[in-house]
Formats: C-alpha cells, structure tokens, sequence
C-alpha cells in the first residue's frame, strides 16, 4: 500500500503536466471536423458602379463546383438567398440595385459575404441640329436635321405641333419655299436604351430680294435730236 500511492501521484502529476502545456500553447485539436479551408470570395463582371446603359451581372467563384446564393433586396443571402444560375439584369433608368452574395461548398467553409452596386443612368441622345440655322433667307432653303448620337432617330414637325406627339421620321432634307413662307421646325431624337433628347426649334422666313426698277438712258426728257434709248 505504501508503494502503490507515491505511483499514483506521479501518475496524477505526469497528467497535470500535459494539460497545462496544452494550455500554454501545446497543440490542441480544433473543434468539428478540423477543416480550415474556405471557399474563395466570388467577383462580380462588371464591377460596382454607375452605367449608362443596362447591365447583365455575372457572379464567379474561382472555388471549383462551389454554389452561390444571392439577393438583390439588401437582405442576408445565408438566409434568403437565390441560388445563382444565370447573370443578373440590372435594367432602366434610375435603377438602383445592390447584389449581396456568398458561396458554400461541401466539406469546407463557406465564403466570406460580397457585395456590388450598381445604378443605371442612361446616356441622353444628343440635341438636334438644323442646317442652315434659322433665320430670313432671300431664296428657298433645304433644311437638314442631325443629331451627334449615331444611331438616333429625329422626329419633327412643321406645324408648331408636338414632335413627340405626331412628329414625322426625319429621312430627307425639309423644303421651305415661296416668298413669304414662314416656317417653325420643331424635333427631337430618340435611341434604344438611351434618354430621348431635348427638343430643338428653328424658325424660317424666305423673304425673296426684289428685282430692281429699271432704269432709262437717256433719262427721260426733250431732246432736239433722235435718241437710242
């Protein structure tokens, strides 16, 4: 009996001694299934930001056969979340949308949470322009109308009346003839995917010159000899 104590203190120390060890730094297994990997953090194409025209978002893992859930609403992903299958179209003018996402694979920690936003705010197509300017001309004029926008589409009118309402497709130069026509040529243009422009007026009047009054030579008058007028 007095062997079989002094045995069980060491035994007790010995113990002791390893537990404070692990606790001063010693290696002590992690908790669950030991794993530190973690799926990559996704990227979105394109980036956050301001466009002038609709986009269509793309979200990549560079983590093989991970899936990714998302929302557009600014709520949380790991509890709402879509899965991702096809980009995202973030559509019309004044459009504001933030995509919160985040990636899980089996076996390995899920992603870190990402997120992109992004406003839609279209380009405006470009004023029209006439040419010549308005203004009195003393001959009949052709009248051409540009927009800068490529593409653009320019509708118009000669009565005062609203482009936009009963506008003409512009596709040929605008004649304004005759002495004393007065004419107001109203347009705009318009293009898919862009804000239509401003509306543009130009106002003409043709005003012809006026022969001169002939003259006589010799002027009128007596003469005491045979004249060639």
């Amino acid at each position: 009996m007095k062997k079989t104590l002094p045995i069980i203190i060491i035994f007790f120390l010995i113990s002791l001694s390893g537990l404070v060890y692990a606790g001063c730094g010693g290696r002590v297994e992690p908790e669950g299934d030991g794993t530190t990997e973690q799926v990559a953090t996704h990227t979105f194409s394109p980036t956050t930001g301001t466009y002038y025209s609709d986009q269509s978002v793309t979200i990549n893992c560079a983590t093989a056969d991970a899936t990714i859930y998302y929302t557009t609403d600014e709520s949380d992903p790991k509890t709402s979340g879509t899965q991702y299958s096809v980009p995202i179209p973030v559509i019309g003018y004044g459009t504001a949308m933030t995509i919160r996402a985040y990636a899980v694979k089996a076996g390995i920690l899920d992603s870190a949470e990402a997120s992109a936003a992004y406003i839609i705010s279209w380009d405006t197509v470009e004023t029209p322009t006439f040419s010549p300017s308005a203004g009195t001309y003393n001959s009949d004029q052709s009248v051409m109308i540009s927009s800068a926008t490529a593409g653009a589409d320019i509708y118009y009118t000669i009565n005062d009346s609203d482009p936009k309402l009963s506008g003409t497709l512009y596709s040929a130069s605008i004649n304004v003839a005759g002495h004393g026509t007065s004419m107001t040529i109203r347009a705009y243009a318009e293009k898919a995917g862009m804000l239509d422009s401003a509306e543009a007026s130009a106002a003409y009047i043709i005003s012809w010159d006026t022969v001169e009054t002939p003259t006589f030579s010799p002027s009128a008058g007596t003469y005491n000899s045979d004249q060639s007028v």
